[in-house]
């Protein structure tokens, strides 16, 4: 594939979230270090929050190949943020926005209306909505996806979600997550974790990746710590992450009322995941609500059984009975049911493993899904709609 003009195409990928933020900021940030430059131009922008004072995205884009901005966001309507993103567009002659959330969609919107020659894009990664405020957003959100005339999501169950909302199917084109599985590789250069957790090395250990929030309901995933711990001596259970302010205190304080906050090792945020995901023989995710996880697609690729709740994507991604398994939404048994089914079988861990691996190998490769994104601008553009 070549682009038709004589430069590559401006692309400004546009993203607001905070800390250290989650999958799609994977996805995004190693799209720009990888992409074709010969065909995409990516200048990298994230909305910071004022009151942010551990956002890390930045120092995460350093030295990976492309321009990175961080514009101040300083509240839900911000007058100064939308100047500056629109000299950014001026600037860098861009040729398409591409937003990846509710607030940066709002703004890729305003911006086209300033500057109609752009095009506009929006990936749908998923949406929390187990609150009131998250349904509303959620709402709102679909609301402004139906004015955009191109329109990418991460999994046919997310596209349904869209398709019911009332935005015509036709302009909604299905690309799943993909991973670099060179990298993400169970390989003896990792070094296991479990001396530094205090881990014996003839242990299980029960782990899960993911920023913490309501979302992840990790109280699920203590529940079933507190009933496998209860039958089964030699298990450990880890969560990897970090969140909003008390999250995880309050899920160290349950541990410690349910009596099992000697099993439970609280990581916070983890750069070295390779040695996290070599630590663990078994991965556990607990969510209400996925778009397509890439915490699991990094699972999978490492070669690990999963054991996971059937929300969103979910079920696009693993194949049930062969990779690990699957439950429904705070279905403790059926959860607790299937870990242990993996924990006592060796050979079971051993199968699942291959499977896992060899799932990202034919059907989820980073390459692969890049390419089918350079090839979504080029249309976009050679088409010349808007």
């Amino acid at each position: 594939m070549t682009w038709i003009k004589d430069r590559p195409i401006n692309l400004l990928e546009l993203r607001a979230t905070y800390t250290t933020g989650g999958g799609p900021d994977k996805t995004i940030l190693l799209s720009a270090e990888r992409h074709d430059k010969t065909i995409v131009n990516p200048i990298v922008v994230y909305l910071k929050d004022k009151d942010d004072n551990n956002f890390q995205i930045g120092r995460m884009a350093e030295g990976r190949g492309f321009k990175y901005i961080e514009v101040l966001d300083r509240g839900k309507i911000d007058i100064k943020c939308i100047i500056e993103l629109n000299e950014i567009v001026r600037k860098y002659k861009i040729d398409i926005i591409h937003g990846h959330d509710y607030k940066t969609d709002i703004l890729a919107y305003i911006l086209g209306l300033l500057n109609p020659k752009v095009h506009l894009v929006s990936t749908a990664h998923g949406w929390i909505a187990d609150t009131l405020k998250g349904s509303l957003y959620k709402w709102l959100h679909l609301i402004i996806l139906r004015r955009f005339k191109n329109l990418i999501t991460v999994s046919q169950a997310t596209k349904q979600v869209m398709v019911k909302s009332g935005i015509n199917a036709d302009k909604i084109r299905v690309v799943y997550n993909g991973i670099d599985e060179k990298h993400w590789n169970r390989s003896d250069h990792h070094v296991s974790l479990r001396k530094e957790w205090r881990i014996p090395e003839d242990s299980i250990v029960v782990g899960t990746v993911g920023r913490i929030g309501n979302e992840k309901d990790y109280f699920t995933f203590l529940n079933v710590a507190k009933v496998i711990t209860d039958q089964i001596d030699n298990v450990f259970f880890v969560i990897v992450g970090e969140g909003k302010s008390n999250e995880k205190e309050e899920l160290v304080a349950y541990a410690e009322k349910t009596g099992i906050r000697d099993k439970v090792i609280f990581t916070g945020y983890r750069e070295d995941l390779l040695s996290v995901y070599k630590t663990f023989d078994i991965f556990l995710m607990t969510s209400i609500t996925e778009g397509l996880p890439n915490t699991m697609l990094e699972a999978l690729s490492m070669g690990l059984p999963v054991v996971s709740t059937n929300v969103g994507g979910v079920k696009e991604l693993m194949a049930d009975g062969e990779t690990g398994f699957l439950c429904k939404s705070r279905d403790v048994v059926c959860l607790v049911d299937n870990t242990i089914k993996i924990i006592k079988s060796k050979e079971l861990r051993e199968s699942t493993s291959k499977a896992a691996r060899a799932r990202i190998l034919n059907q989820f490769s980073f390459d692969k899904r890049l390419q089918l994104i350079e090839k979504y601008y080029v249309s976009i553009l050679s088409n010349n709609t808007n």
